[in-house]
Order: structure tokens, then C-alpha cells, then sequence
């Protein structure tokens, strides 16, 4: 009989082989990745191929574009970035999460509804979408049935179009969907969250939701990345590890299995974290890149403007101000 055993701290994985692929995000159901060409594949559900049948090995999306240059994936939907700072979607769309003004599914890329070219980044929840366009703004778009898009101040209410969100603020830097919240970072590395808050997920010392941004407890000004599910996960700048909300199996990584309402560091108190991501609710995990990965071929720190893609735009002067780790890869 297979052993289960729950593991409730860090422990290192085998590195995977180099290769032409260049990005992953995972949902649901399905997963896809970005090829060094520029192409899109997926397999499983929600592919993008034109057809709802599911498949078990890498597929090109339909249209067959070659100048995608950024994913995240949900529960049932996908959404893309191409270089031409157009925003993109698809799969499943009964609360307007694929942004086109529907609720109708897509299984083929179809544009959010107001053709913009200036989204830089991008964020899927369970079943909503946030994203932030290169002047340092922040747009979602879903049913807000806990406040997760920050857009509308009452709900449920289904919005199926980019809609900014409450305070306008314009100094937005980073952005991560959860199953029902959305947190970010700013150009001063705070972070901030809103949306449903009954595991602890908004990192405010409280249980209470909300639908505007509220930020962490700790008022800390030094973060670097951030991911989100049922629970926040996030490094700061001087390669620490912190995580709050759902602690099921152990996913925030403190050597425990009881929820978090503020920022917890990891059990190791290591200080080399480069990158991470959030596994979905039934999942219930979390992956950390480290910086000591063996001689050869490795994971290399460094301080970089986060969204290349924002070069030359009008948000870089303000993202020239903050510095923000990446982490790549060398043969």
C-alpha cells in the first residue's frame, strides 16, 4: 500500500532539466507553458485549442501565435499576455472572468473586451482575473461574491470587463489572484489584499474580509514576490520566506497545520528564497526556488525592473525607483 506523508516544512526537490520551456502555471485541471518561440501549449482541460475534449500531452493553443509572453492559470480558465501588451483568455466564463464582456466559455484566445495594448501582468483566481497595466494601475473583473476584484464596493454582482479598482492608486507593482482574494505589492514593496478573509488570507491580524485593499500587519516595506490561493506566500528582499492563511496540510510551511492571520516565516528561517507558487485548493502546497542550486546549473538572484515588458512605458520611471528580484537560469 502507498505511504501519504504530510509534509508541513521545506524540503529541496530534484532540479529539472533545461529545456526550451520558459514558463508554467498550473490550474485545476490543466496546465500550460510558454515555449522560448513564443508559442502557447497546454494540456488537460481549459487548452485554447478550439475544442473542449481534453488532452494528456502539450497542445498549441489555436491560433497559433508566436509572440505570448505571459500565463496564469485558475480553476477552469487561463489568461495570457502577448508582447504586443494585449490581454487574452479563455475556458470557463459563467462569472465574466475572461474579461470579454460575456459569460459565455471560450475555448479559443479571445481578447478581454477593451482591446487595450498596455496590460503588464496578470493574476487568475478561482473565478476571477486581476491585472495591471504599465501606468501602475490595477483592473479586475469576475462576480465579486467576496470582494476579490476590488473594482465595486457592493456584490455578488458579475462584471465581465476590466474595471479599475476602488482607489485608483497608480503606484501598483506586483500582482497574484487566490481562489477568493487578490493581494499585491506596491512600488514601496508593502503589501496589500482584499476579498474573502476566513483562513486568514489578507495577513491582517483578522478573520474579516473586505473590499477594498488592506494592508498586511506587519506594515513590512520589503517585498519582493507574491503568490496566493486559499493562503498569501511571499519572499522579501532579503531572501526570506513568509506565508499566511490556509494551513491544511501544511502549506505554509511552519512546521504546522493551524492557520495564520499574519505574516509567518518559514520553519527553515532560510534567507536565499528567489521565487515561488501557490498550488490550487485541492493542491494544498507550495514550491520555493532557493538561490543554492548546484554548480552548473542553478538559479541566479538578480535585482531587476520585475515586468521587462514595461520598458520604455510610462509606469518604469516609478519601477526604476524599486528594485524587485528575478530569478534565471544558466546552463
Amino acid at each position: 500500500m502507498a505511504t501519504i506523508t504530510l509534509v508541513v516544512g521545506p524540503v529541496p526537490i530534484a532540479d529539472a532539466e533545461v529545456s526550451e520551456w520558459t514558463a508554467v502555471a498550473a490550474g485545476n485541471d490543466h496546465s500550460v507553458a510558454l515555449k522560448s518561440d513564443g508559442t502557447l501549449w497546454a494540456w488537460g482541460g481549459s487548452l485554447g485549442a478550439g475544442t473542449t475534449a481534453q488532452q494528456s500531452v502539450p497542445t498549441q493553443e489555436h491560433t497559433g501565435a508566436t509572440n505570448w509572453s505571459a500565463i496564469a492559470a485558475s480553476y477552469h480558465h487561463t489568461v495570457a499576455l502577448k508582447s504586443d501588451g494585449t490581454l487574452w483568455a479563455w475556458g470557463d466564463n459563467a462569472f465574466g472572468a475572461l474579461g470579454d464582456g460575456t459569460t459565455a466559455d471560450k475555448n479559443a484566445p479571445t481578447q478581454e473586451s477593451t482591446m487595450a495594448t498596455d496590460w503588464t501582468a496578470i493574476g487568475a483566481g478561482a473565478y476571477h482575473t486581476v491585472a495591471l497595466k504599465s501606468d501602475c494601475t490595477l483592473w479586475a473583473w469576475d462576480s465579486n461574491n467576496h470582494g476579490q476584484n476590488g473594482a465595486i464596493t457592493n456584490g455578488p454582482a458579475t462584471v465581465t470587463s476590466p474595471t479599475q479598482e476602488l482607489t485608483g492608486a497608480d503606484n501598483w507593482s506586483a500582482v497574484a489572484a487566490g481562489t477568493y482574494h487578490s493581494v499585491t505589492i506596491k512600488l514601496d514593496g508593502t503589501v496589500w489584499a482584499w476579498g474573502n478573509n476566513t483562513t486568514g488570507q489578507l495577513g491582517d491580524g483578522t478573520y474579516v474580509g473586505g473590499r477594498t485593499p488592506t494592508q498586511e500587519s506587519t506594515g513590512a516595506t520589503n517585498w519582493s514576490a507574491i503568490a496566493a490561493e486559499l493562503y498569501t506566500v511571499g519572499p522579501k528582499s532579503n531572501g526570506t520566506l513568509w506565508a499566511w492563511g490556509a494551513n491544511y496540510s501544511g502549506e505554509l510551511g511552519d512546521g504546522t497545520t493551524t492557520r495564520k492571520n499574519t505574516p509567518t516565516q518559514e520553519l527553515t528561517q532560510a534567507t536565499n528564497w528567489t521565487a515561488i507558487a501557490a498550488g490550487d485548493y485541492e493542491g494544498k502546497h507550495t514550491v520555493a526556488l532557493r538561490s543554492d542550486a548546484p554548480s552548473g546549473r542553478g538559479a541566479t538572484v538578480t535585482s531587476v525592473n520585475w515586468v521587462p515588458e514595461m520598458r520604455g512605458r510610462a509606469c518604469l520611471s516609478k519601477l526604476e525607483q524599486t528594485r524587485f528580484f528575478r530569478t534565471s537560469y544558466q546552463d
